[in-house]
């Protein structure tokens, strides 16, 4: 019966039907398989750029974990070389050693007096007051000076005092310094 029907279709009327079934072939296709997967596309989409953002957040949190970690080897690697600096407390004597032996390298004649440690702040170091005099030859005393300049220990030199000692033919040098001590 539609083979009937159609043949007596003409060709305008042929082409009408051929056209309309393939649109809602087309139409059918597009609302059950295109839409869906456009949906399922889209859904996936944001998903992924989700996932990039969340991952690009954890990976400068793990850069900025690494570079703490670094700055924080490094602070102490610093804090080591900072505590070296200070005296320890219960190592004065090496200190004061280190002072007698410069002097005795440089056939100096030395006076020292330390006075009592200032009570420390929290968080920094005690100061204690070093007055030394030392007598000897110009050279010999610059040399010191240069020994103590170049200790491993943060003195802080105030004062200087260079004068010509008229009877024995020398000088003599006092200088007052403040020195840092570590109570750890």
């Amino acid at each position: 019966m539609i083979e009937f029907k159609l043949k007596k279709l003409d060709y305008r009327g042929k082409i009408i039907l051929i056209f309309s079934v393939l649109s809602v072939v087309a139409a059918i296709i597009i609302v059950f398989v295109v839409i869906p997967s456009m949906k399922k596309i889209s859904k996936m989409k944001e998903e992924i750029e989700f996932q990039r953002a969340d991952l690009e957040k954890k990976y400068f949190k793990i850069q900025r974990s690494k570079k703490t970690a670094l700055n924080l080897v490094k602070t102490g690697e610093k804090m080591g070389k900072l505590n070296s600096v200070f005296i320890n407390e219960n190592r004065e004597l090496e200190f004061i050693a280190r002072l007698e032996e410069l002097a005795s390298k440089n056939s100096l004649a030395q006076e020292i007096n330390l006075s009592g440690k200032d009570k420390a702040e929290e968080g920094k170091p005690r100061t204690a007051s070093l007055y030394v005099r030392i007598t000897g030859s110009y050279d010999n005393i610059i040399n010191y000076l240069s020994g103590v300049e170049s200790l491993e220990y943060y003195i802080n030199i105030s004062g200087l005092e260079l004068t010509v000692d008229d009877e024995k033919g020398g000088y003599s040098l006092s200088f007052k310094a403040l020195t840092y001590w570590n109570v750890f």
